[in-house]
């Protein structure tokens, strides 16, 4: 028998919640690993819910000798904690060091903000040369106006 994956749902100091999505509403497992958990040093409180696969351990010091403990019991693996974050949360962290690198090299003369009133400026004449103006290189031209408002607010 394989040993249940777990997966790190919540971690402050003295909790962490665990959910073991392979043994939803098995009541006999969730039983046995509170009655586990229980026994491991540093366990000061267990409270298991089969139907959403849940584990809530208070632990009295640091969550992860506690960790160790149970899946070396064979109680469950701890599976790899994905990235935190919404997908648009992790870009938006990425824009702002690429942001704030891309002002440190330039002492301060660019930032993200221009280059993409520049390039939006760019694309803008293009179309325009084309003879595009509606509706890409006046999106164009709007978007880049747009970029240059929001950045002297930001910098009111």
């Amino acid at each position: 028998m394989s040993v249940p994956r777990a997966s790190i749902v919540h971690r402050m100091p003295g909790r962490v919640r665990l959910r073991v999505p392979e043994k939803r509403d098995d009541a006999t497992y969730f039983g046995e690993l509170e009655s586990a958990l229980r026994g491991v040093d540093g366990v000061a409180e267990v409270v298991v819910n089969p139907t959403t696969a849940s584990v809530l351990v208070h632990v009295e010091l640091e969550a992860e000798p506690v960790l160790r403990a149970a899946e070396a019991l064979g109680l469950f693996e701890i599976a790899e904690e994905p990235p935190r974050g919404t997908p648009i949360a992790h870009l938006y962290e990425r824009l702002r060091e690429a942001d704030r690198r891309l002002a440190l090299r330039t002492e301060g003369r660019w930032d993200l903000a221009t280059l993409g009133f520049y390039a939006l400026l760019g694309g803008s004449a293009v179309q325009l040369v084309r003879g595009k103006f509606m509706p890409a290189g006046a999106t164009l031209a709007i978007q880049a106006l747009g970029l240059v408002l929001k950045q002297a607010e930001r910098r009111r």
